[in-house]
């Protein structure tokens, strides 16, 4: 019976944002201009990309299409991983979506390699990844994730035959600006590579010219399940698909319950004292593991000459924060071996785990910057912001209230912010590229007066 009438969002992911939240923080901490520079780059690459993406999102969900909606899914399968932006389960397809909003023009050759076009005369161009070679990556994991729950020849028989009928790839363009040129690019290329407001349509025409038979509201719930069980990042559920069967509660030993209670403020993916097994189960140990062997492949070496198991599972336990640390470890005791592969790992470990359990320091509450039976405006933090206010407007020929009033500094005072996130939320300072501009020095003068 079909009653799924309208679209639903099962997942939004949340990866990009967190990711922009972690490089705004390090934009504080940058010291140099160059690292400045790079920074900011790549926060203005993650910000066009999701914007990007809200663009396709808001195109599927105004479809009017019986669909289930999963965005920024993360798959892993053995030592495959890919990241994708979205998997749209319909009555008859299944469609993995490679969301791109590119900036220039796009023109893609004969041999179907993608090619940016940087201005009007064509003097400036650059190669780029192909979206169309990401996605066939992403869809080759899928299906040797799908084809392993086949549980017998004849079932591997029939998913052979039809994967490439439901599974579909599809290219989106999410910058309306983009002009795109694809005359000479391959035909299988060509029929996939859409704009986001074609989008619906394509998926309505792919729908029309299917012969495969209509699933019905079960079985495309069992499809979105199937993915939405594997995704291996946190992300929102919009709305819980509940599994068809529910495992029994596991009883809780009484000693393991008394030390829940104790370390519930510090949750951790793995604790120090878990056994071997409980860490080979988790998403840091996979994490790891994926390194591992993608550096290896790239050595042409064997993984366990970078580490064994092992030592990987008492790494794991151990969760060092430093180089230091993490040369005390078994198998890590080289400094070259540390030098290769050590900022990667720590990375890993900070991503996975939270810093090791050790008494925790209350943060110690912000002090005022204005003396007491002091005004604000008599203060010196707010002569040294209205000069800095002042001589910026001077170099940028504008009015200082153009950066921020009165009132607003003020506020800014008695706020205190530390970082650009809680710069970012007070009035005056909600734009990124006010923040961008004058948010590091204006955090540095606020510091000084700590």
């Amino acid at each position: 019976m079909k009653k799924l009438s309208v679209p639903v969002v099962l997942k939004v992911g949340n990866s990009s944002e967190i990711e922009i939240n972690r490089l705004e923080q390090e934009l504080v901490r940058a010291t140099s201009p160059k690292e400045k520079k790079e920074i900011e780059t790549k926060i203005r690459s993650f910000k066009y990309g999701l914007d990007g993406e809200k663009t396709v999102l808001f195109q599927l969900k105004n479809s009017y299409m019986p669909m289930y909606i999963l965005h920024d899914l993360h798959l892993q399968f053995e030592d495959c991983k890919a990241q994708i932006d979205f998997l749209v389960v319909t009555r008859k397809l299944v469609l993995v979506l490679e969301c791109k909003r590119l900036y220039g023009n796009i023109y893609i050759n004969a041999n179907g390699n993608f090619i940016r076009i940087l201005n009007f005369d064509h003097s400036q161009m650059e190669g780029m990844e192909s979206p169309y070679t990401q996605n066939e990556r992403h869809l080759k994991l899928i299906y040797t994730m799908c084809r392993a729950e086949q549980k017998n020849v004849i079932q591997r028989i029939g998913f052979d035959r039809t994967f490439r009928k439901i599974y579909r790839s599809v290219i989106v363009l999410a910058n309306p600006k983009t002009i795109i040129n694809m005359k000479e690019a391959p035909e299988e290329i060509q029929s996939i590579v859409k704009r986001s407001d074609e989008l619906v349509s394509y998926i309505e025409t792919l729908h029309k010219n299917s012969h495969v038979p209509e699933m019905s509201d079960e079985e495309m719930r069992e499809i979105a399940e199937f993915f939405l069980t594997r995704d291996t990042e946190k992300s929102q559920a919009v709305k819980k698909i509940q599994p068809k069967t529910e495992q029994p509660p596991v009883k809780k030993h009484p000693e393991n319950s008394t030390r829940a209670k104790k370390t519930n403020s510090q949750k951790t993916s793995v604790k120090p004292k878990e056994s071997a097994k409980s860490v080979e189960d988790s998403k840091v140990y996979g994490a790891l593991r994926s390194y591992r062997y993608n550096q290896a492949q790239k050595e042409k070496i064997k993984p366990y000459l970078i580490c064994n198991n092992e030592q990987l599972v008492n790494l794991i336990q151990k969760n060092p924060r430093t180089l230091k640390e993490l040369r005390t470890l078994p198998g890590f005791e080289s400094d070259e071996k540390c030098r290769k592969y050590g900022t990667e790992i720590l990375r890993i470990l900070a991503e996975y785990l939270p810093k090791p359990t050790a008494p925790v320091k209350q943060s110690a509450p912000k002090k005022s910057l204005v003396k007491p039976g002091e005004s604000v405006e008599d203060s010196k933090v707010y002569g040294a912001l209205r000069s800095y206010r002042y001589n910026q407007a001077q170099k940028e020929n504008i009015k200082p209230y153009i950066i921020c009033n009165n009132d607003q500094l003020v506020k800014l005072i008695q706020a205190n912010p530390r970082t650009i996130v809680e710069l970012r939320k007070l009035d005056g300072f909600q734009n990124d590229e006010k923040c961008r501009k004058y948010g590091s020095a204006i955090l540095k003068i606020l510091k000084d007066f700590q």
